[in-house]
């Protein structure tokens, strides 16, 4: 089975099975669409066009659309993904958010040939998709080409340690990792090694900011108290400052400005 197949084959079923509901899946989505309109409101290029690569069902879509909205930003956004059926989901939810998402437009596409004009876009958003990509390599070349000069990239992934190895493995016995089991592209979801993220940016980008994440809620995804979750999260956010920690860290977030 292809990975577009795959992933309309899932997609009424992916929120469930990545628990994109639990409270601390919630919290860091809400927390990704803040730190974006942060960028957006203290970056000195003017952003007003902004590409999110693999949007997927859109747990950060509607957050980032009710963010802008909030603050009275006009730009335009383009949720683009492989599955059209993911993309469907993703409307909805501007909908039943009573988002006017008048600015919105959907694109299905391969993240390797993006169906976008040169210089077209001022900012792209890319979470938790690259390690989804066989060829993660070019979609950075196509990222490169479609930014304006000194465009951004806020890109959050998954890293590969040991630690995350460890999670990955006890998590698969509590059933949370069944999409992971089914997926054509298993080996992909493993994550990045630190350095290959920083090699393979290396050549279109400039790094700006580098953030670890997630060491508690990742480790602690099958919890049943909910409460219990928000506080691990908060915990994240203060652990998060502890720099001798962070090769155990199972998540990296960068901003990276085009050379």
């Amino acid at each position: 089975m292809s990975e577009k197949r795959f992933n309309n084959h899932i997609a009424h079923r992916y929120d469930e099975l990545c628990s994109l509901d639990d409270p601390y899946e919630e919290s860091y989505h809400d927390r990704i669409a803040n730190e974006v309109i942060e960028i957006v409101n203290n970056e000195s290029i003017d952003i007003n066009r902004i590409l999110e690569l693999g949007s997927g069902t859109g747990p950060t879509t509607w957050r980032l659309v009710k963010a802008m909205e909030c603050k009275g930003r006009q730009m335009e956004m383009i949720g683009f993904d492989i599955s059209a059926e993911m993309l469907k989901i993703n409307k909805r939810k501007i909908h039943h958010n009573k988002l006017q998402g008048q600015n919105i437009a959907y694109v299905i596409g391969s993240g390797t040939h993006l169906p976008f004009r040169s210089n077209s876009f001022s900012l792209i958003l890319c979470v938790a998709t690259l390690h989804h990509i066989p060829n993660p390599v070019q979609v950075i070349y196509e990222m490169a080409r479609i930014l304006i000069p000194d465009g951004k990239v806020y890109l959050d992934e998954h890293l590969d340690n040991i630690l995350c190895k460890l999670l990955r493995n006890f998590s698969k016995l509590f059933g949370y990792y069944k999409r992971i089991v089914m997926s054509p592209h298993e080996h992909q979801f493993e994550g990045f090694k630190r350095e290959m993220i920083a090699s393979i940016f290396r050549r279109h980008f400039v790094m700006k900011h580098v953030f670890f994440r997630s060491l508690f809620g990742t480790s602690f995804v099958w919890l049943k108290n909910n409460e219990l979750k928000r506080i691990l999260f908060k915990l994240d956010t203060i652990v998060e400052k502890a720099i001798l920690i962070t090769c155990w860290f199972p998540k990296i977030c960068l901003v990276l400005r085009k050379k």
